[in-house]
């Protein structure tokens, strides 16, 4: 990376910035560009300091099944990995860190300089390590950093833990909701949702923490891309989030589900759909759009559509449910 050259296992990042999108390594670069000095980085690639940011993923601990996932990162998918021959392990739950009380003691000297922590998993917010790290930063006085959350915000309480009471101790808490669309096609992509829940916890969060930065990265895929600008504008006119509080990250893999594998006569319908929606929206949200037309044209990948009409009858015959129910475009 010092000599500007890719590395493979960036591939995710290069993904998102080869669509025009913004990725989590330019993000981190932009935002944390006055902590990286080239004159401190040995030719090794290290540099000396304490870390200031944490990217932590506890396990794969998570209580959805969404139809774009996989078993390595929800514990959720695991007995129909195994139907489907995908398990990514010999058991459910896949964890980083077994031993909590060592990893909170090896981090205790670097608490007092963190300025971030970004919480994914899985789903963190069924993590019951995630809450021994909240209670043991407010035990020990370190509460101005920054926590970034990668959810599901399909729950604000779990077991004893009430995040709405943990989450007043920090004054900057981000919730970056992966939500892909509202009502009977949310609940469909991501299985085991309910929507009104998901609704009930957006009023209790603006009533008990405004403080709390809200927003929503929808996950754009075959499923939901025709029906994403009817979903921003709800969010908008139900006051969800704030006009540029809308993140789109493109599926690139599997190949199925890419948007790049919808036929030509339904890009054109996307299309169409979108000429028509983009009028009058936020004009960073409009730029989001599209980027999603521009990578759907990018690449003609129609040859794996067989692949995502097996996948769904599948899947639909393993979970009891209908796609021509909520995506009848497709079909």
């Amino acid at each position: 990376m010092l000599r500007n050259e890719p590395d493979n296992r960036c591939r995710v990042c290069y993904d998102k910035e080869k669509s025009g999108n913004n990725s989590y390594r330019l993000e981190t670069l932009e935002k944390y560009a006055d902590s990286f000095d080239l004159k401190n980085i040995s030719g090794d690639g290290t540099m000396d300091g304490a870390p200031f940011y944490f990217d932590i993923r506890f396990s794969n601990n998570c209580n959805f099944r969404c139809r774009t996932c996989w078993h390595g990162a929800s514990s959720k998918w695991f007995n129909e990995a195994r139907k489907l021959k995908r398990q990514a392990g010999d058991k459910a739950l896949l964890k980083n860190i077994d031993n909590l009380d060592l990893f909170l003691l090896e981090i205790k000297p670097w608490i007092s300089g963190l300025r971030e922590i970004y919480f994914a998993g899985g789903e963190p917010l069924v993590m019951e390590e995630h809450y021994r790290l909240l209670e043991y930063l407010i035990n020990n006085g370190n509460t101005d950093v920054l926590l970034r959350y990668n959810t599901n915000f399909s729950l604000l309480k779990y077991k004893q833990n009430d995040l709405t009471k943990l989450w007043q101790h920090f004054p900057k808490v981000t919730i970056m909701a992966s939500l892909d669309a509202k009502g009977k096609l949310g609940e469909y992509i991501r299985k085991d949702m309910h929507w009104n829940e998901i609704a009930a916890n957006r009023a209790l969060l603006n009533k008990e923490l405004p403080h709390v930065k809200f927003m929503v990265t929808p996950t754009v895929s075959v499923l939901n891309v025709y029906h994403l600008p009817d979903f921003y504008k709800f969010l908008i006119s139900e006051k969800w989030i704030a006009a540029d509080d809308f993140r789109i990250n493109i599926l690139h893999r599997p190949f199925f589900y890419n948007v790049q594998a919808l036929p030509k006569e339904l890009k054109l319908k996307v299309l169409d759909r979108y000429k028509e929606a983009v009028i009058n929206l936020h004009e960073n949200v409009q730029a989001e759009l599209n980027k999603v037309i521009d990578f759907m044209h990018d690449q003609d990948l129609s040859k794996h559509w067989g692949a995502f009409l097996r996948e769904v009858k599948k899947m639909d015959q393993m979970r009891n449910e209908k796609i021509e129910e909520v995506c009848h475009w497709i079909l």
